[in-house]
């Protein structure tokens, strides 16, 4: 009997670790949806007033996240490609 309640209170101990940890990941991915969706609109901004370089905050932004495409491949290629991950090989 007591040999479950152990079990079971690890059981919970794990449940609520894996909770903190997708809370944490989804907090990240909304500061980065809402940095990428600020970048967007300050290009969309910068544009409309003839700046000579508008898409500057969205290579910034996705720079800083090593997000960027590499040199030379065709846009169809980059938006047909899957999302990756800090770390994964990019096209």
């Amino acid at each position: 009997m007591v040999a479950k309640a152990m079990e079971q209170s690890r059981d919970a101990i794990r449940a609520g670790g894996e909770e903190q940890r997708l809370r944490l990941a989804l907090a990240l991915s909304r500061h980065d949806y809402d940095d990428l969706l600020r970048a967007c609109r300050a290009a969309v901004a910068a544009d409309a007033i003839g700046h000579r370089d508008p898409l500057f905050w969205v290579r910034d932004t996705l720079g800083a996240r090593g997000q960027l495409p590499m040199p030379g491949v065709p846009p169809e290629q980059v938006a047909a490609a899957p999302h990756r991950h800090h770390g994964e090989e990019q096209v």
